[in-house]
C-alpha cells in the first residue's frame, strides 16, 4: 500500500483497544482491522470453541430499512422471505442480480417499525447504493455510520451474557431483542458466523470501549481477530463473499438454497428468479462442497479439483488448515456429478508431479528457475552488534555494491540480538558470507546465516 492508502485506512471505534492488545493490524475493506492478537490465530480459534471470544466486526455495514412497504420492498432485491418475518426475528438472505448471481449475503432483522440490516464490509458501498436507488420510492435507508458492531462468540457465551442481562440466555437462534448491557443501550441478536452460540452486538460506537473492556473483564472472554473468525467459519462451512460466492454463483450452486423462502419460489419476483428456480427444478451444472485433503498439504484459494483422469472438474474457493480437526480442510465448487460425499477427487498442489508436468500460471519461469538457478535468493541475514536491520535496509559487499535488501528485520528475542531476512544476488547466498548492512547511512558488517535462527519443533508423526 502506499502512504497515501495507508493514512486513508478508517479505525474502528475499538482501535485504540486492539492496539493496547497488542493486535497485528492489517487493512481489510478499507478499514486497519486487527487480524490476531497476542496468542495468535490458531489459539483464538481453539479458545472460541471452548469458552468465548470477542471479535471487532465494526468495519461491517449497518442500516435501517424503514417505510410501511419496507419488506414487500426489499424482497424485489432478495429471493428471502421477507414479509413473513416475525417482529424480533432475524433472517439471513442474498442480494442477487439478473444473472441469478450473488451481490452480497446479509442479514435482516424485523424490529417492527424498520428492517435492520447486516451487510459484508467490502460491498457496503455499493450495496447501500443499490438498495437505496432501487428503493426509493418505497422505502427509505438509513445507513448507521455512528454505530459499531461487537461479536461474542463461543459456548460460553451465553453465560457471559447472562451476568450483563438476565434475559440474553434466554434469546432463541436468530432473535434479536433491545437490551441494556451493564446500563448500555444495545441491539442484540444471537447469531454470529463461527458455527458457535453467540451473540452480535450493536452499540452506538462511543460506548463500543466501555462494553468490550466489560466482556472482556470476563474470565471466560479473549479478543480474537479476523485471522480466527475466518478459520472458524471455514470449519463451519460458511461461505466468504468474494471467495465463495460472488456474482458469478448462484444460491443454488452455493447450495444455499434454504435462502429462498416456499413462498419465493413459488411466486418468483426477485432478480434472477428465472434462472435460480430453473436450476431448482432442474440442477445446476456445479455445487459447492466441502472438500478433506488427505496428508498435510494445504489447498489453497484456486487450487485445481481433479477426477482420476486428470480432468479438472472444479477448484477451491477457501482453503487452510482446521485447527479444530487438525488439518487441512477446504471448500469449493464441482461439478455437480462429482458433488456427493466421499467422492474421491486430486487436488492439484505444486509437488513432484508439477514439477515434471507443469500446467500452472508461471510454470515456465519457475520451472526454468529450478533447473538453471535463480539471480536472487532468500537468506538469513545476523548483523553484528546491536544495531537491528529493518525491512528495505539495503546490502552491500565490500565493495559498496548494492547486492539486496532486507525484507524483514528486527529483535531475536530467543537469540538475543538482532535478526533479518532478505534477498541477496545468489553468488552472495551462501552461509558465512560477510556483507555491509546500510543502517541510518552507515555500513554496519554482518554475514548471510542458515535459516532458520532456531532449531524448529513441530510434531511430526
Amino acid at each position: 500500500m502506499t502512504d497515501q492508502e495507508v493514512q486513508d485506512l478508517k479505525q474502528t471505534p475499538l482501535d485504540t483497544l486492539h492496539r493496547e492488545w497488542d493486535a497485528k493490524m492489517v487493512p481489510f475493506a478499507g478499514y486497519d482491522m486487527a487480524v490476531h492478537f497476542r496468542e495468535g490465530i490458531i489459539a483464538e480459534h481453539l479458545h472460541t470453541r471452548a469458552e468465548a471470544s470477542i471479535f471487532d466486526v465494526s468495519h461491517m455495514g449497518q442500516a435501517k430499512l424503514l417505510g410501511d412497504d419496507a419488506a414487500a420492498a426489499l424482497e424485489t432485491l432478495v429471493p428471502g422471505d421477507i414479509q413473513g418475518l416475525a417482529p424480533g426475528k432475524t433472517r439471513y438472505t442474498v442480494l442477487t442480480n439478473e444473472q441469478g448471481g450473488i451481490l452480497d449475503d446479509l442479514m435482516v432483522t424485523d424490529r417492527g417499525d424498520h428492517l435492520y440490516l447486516v451487510v459484508n464490509a467490502a460491498c457496503k458501498d455499493a450495496d447501500f447504493p443499490h438498495i437505496r436507488n432501487r428503493l426509493a420510492e418505497r422505502a427509505r435507508l438509513e445507513i448507521l455510520d455512528d454505530r459499531a458492531l461487537l461479536a461474542l462468540q463461543g459456548p460460553a457465551a451465553a453465560t457471559v451474557m447472562g451476568r450483563l442481562h438476565a434475559e440474553a440466555p434466554d434469546m432463541a437462534f436468530m432473535t434479536a431483542a433491545a437490551l441494556d448491557l451493564d446500563a448500555i443501550p444495545c441491539l442484540v441478536t444471537r447469531s454470529g458466523y463461527t458455527g458457535e452460540d453467540g451473540y452480535e452486538i450493536s452499540v452506538a460506537a462511543p460506548e463500543a470501549e466501555k462494553l468490550a473492556r466489560r466482556l472482556l473483564a470476563e474470565p471466560e472472554v479473549l479478543p480474537a481477530g479476523l485471522g480466527a473468525r475466518d478459520s472458524l467459519r471455514l470449519e463451519a462451512g460458511l461461505c466468504l463473499y468474494g471467495h465463495d460466492i460472488d456474482e458469478t454463483t448462484t444460491p443454488v450452486e452455493a447450495s444455499l438454497s434454504w435462502v429462498l423462502g416456499k413462498s419465493r419460489r413459488e411466486e418468483g419476483g426477485f432478480p434472477g428468479a428465472g434462472i435460480i428456480l430453473d436450476q431448482l427444478k432442474t440442477g445446476a451444472a456445479k455445487k459447492r462442497v466441502g472438500l478433506k485433503p488427505d496428508g498435510k498439504f494445504l489447498a489453497r484459494d484456486h487450487t485445481a479439483v481433479e477426477n482420476d483422469a486428470g480432468e479438472v472438474i472444479g477448484e477451491v474457493t477457501s482453503g487452510g488448515y482446521g485447527p479444530s480437526v487438525e488439518g487441512p480442510i477446504a471448500m469449493g465448487y464441482v461439478k455437480t456429478e462429482y458433488a456427493s460425499p466421499e467422492t474421491p477427487v486430486n487436488l492439484r498442489v505444486l509437488g513432484k508431479r508439477r514439477r515434471e508436468e507443469g500446467g500452472f500460471p508461471g510454470a515456465g519461469i519457475i520451472l526454468n528457475q529450478l533447473k538453471t538457478g535463480a539471480a536472487k535468493k532468500r537468506v538469513g541475514l545476523k548483523p553484528d552488534g546491536k544495531s537491528l536491520a529493518r525491512d528495505h535496509t539495503a546490502v552491500e559487499n565490500d565493495a559498496g555494491e548494492v547486492i539486496g535488501e532486507v525484507t524483514s528485520g528486527g529483535y531475536g528475542p530467543s537469540v538475543e540480538g538482532p535478526i533479518a531476512m532478505g534477498y541477496m544476488k545468489t553468488e552472495y547466498a551462501s552461509p558465512e558470507t560477510p556483507v555491509n548492512l546500510r543502517v541510518r547511512g552507515k555500513a554496519l558488517p554482518g554475514s548471510v546465516v542458515k535459516l532458520p535462527f532456531v532449531d524448529q519443533r513441530y510434531y511430526k508423526s
